[in-house]
């Protein structure tokens, strides 16, 4: 019985102390940055994911929820993108420029222009956990579905109201918040969100690990 008692103690003490050290974020590291131009927007991200410890690489090839488009007719697309660039070499990513692929280390570029069929759409890119991210993507396609559905949104939503929507949706969470810093472009130009909502339209924009040094050189031109 005796026994009995310690061992209890002891779990007991070993919960209360594992529910103390609980940590429920992670960074995974990733910047993202986005230029609205006349007629144009381009977003980029590198394909880095950063693993526990904040030095350990846990992949070179990260970009499910880094940067993605959030109407339909651009999923089936992303995807492709995603599978061809996960296929290839471990080193080289995929660019994308006015519908010409080319290779750059580690990068991906998205280029939105008039009239572009392909990247005619607005796009989201998040860093910070990558779970995090990957929730945030899954709640914002379904909300902009539910709403196309529903007639408040056209089949290939603005800018500015994807970022509405990515705003109440990050809001919503402001108690135990997305832990995802976000940037939208699309031919309503370029916007950049904290991990409550808030958010503001900037002519340039950066956002994740890094963006300290990024955002003065962006600045700049």
């Amino acid at each position: 019985m005796h026994t009995k008692k310690i061992v209890s103690i002891f779990l007991v003490a070993f919960t209360t102390l594992a529910a103390a050290n609980f940590e429920p974020y992670e960074l995974n590291g990733g910047l993202i940055s986005a230029v609205a131009g006349d007629g144009y927007s381009v977003m980029a991200t590198d394909t880095r994911m950063i693993g526990p410890g904040g030095y350990l690489l846990s992949s070179r090839n990260y970009l499910s929820s880094r940067i993605w488009s959030v109407d339909d007719t651009s999923i089936e697309l992303m995807s492709g993108i995603e599978s061809s660039f996960r296929s290839g070499d471990s080193d080289v990513g995929v660019v994308m420029d006015n519908n010409k692929q080319t290779t750059a280390p580690g990068i991906i570029t998205m280029t939105m222009k008039h009239g572009d069929t392909l990247f005619g759409s607005t796009m989201i890119g998040a860093a910070g956990c990558a779970a995090d991210c990957e929730a945030l993507k899954r709640a914002i396609r379904a909300d902009i579905k539910k709403s196309t559905q529903q007639g408040q949104l056209s089949s290939s939503p603005t800018a500015d109201q994807v970022a509405s929507c990515l705003s109440h949706t990050l809001y919503s969470r402001r108690g135990f918040p997305f832990y995802s810093f976000c940037c939208v472009a699309g031919m309503g130009g370029v916007f950049v969100f904290d991990a409550i909502g808030s958010y503001e339209q900037v002519a340039v924009a950066s956002a994740g690990t890094g963006r300290e040094s990024l955002q003065p050189i962006l600045d700049r031109k």
